[in-house]
């Protein structure tokens, strides 16, 4: 399954998904336009960089350390039990 309702991708650094648990059946995946888009945009070699882990277990904060971003600029962190980020993203600059 495609979301085909993305726009435009947007330029500069920010994390974009590429996919995402389905919002209407809890065991399908859905692929993300705009994530797609920024793969297709790369130009030259990538760093595949994979983090796996409980929730709540510092993921994206080790991924905004390892980018040197803020927690506002980079992936999502959050005090909650509120999951901030599923499934799977790419780093775009």
């Amino acid at each position: 399954e495609v979301n085909t309702d993305g726009g435009a991708v947007a330029g500069g650094r920010r994390p974009f998904p590429i996919v995402l648990p389905s919002e209407t059946e809890r065991t399908k995946l859905t692929l993300q336009r705009e994530g797609l888009d920024v793969l297709r945009g790369i130009k030259g070699p990538i760093a595949p960089v994979v983090v796996i882990g409980p929730y709540r277990s510092g993921k994206s904060f080790l991924l905004n350390q390892m980018l040197g971003v803020s927690c506002g600029e980079g992936f999502g962190v959050g005090h909650t039990r509120k999951t901030e980020t599923k499934g799977v993203w790419v780093w775009g600059e």
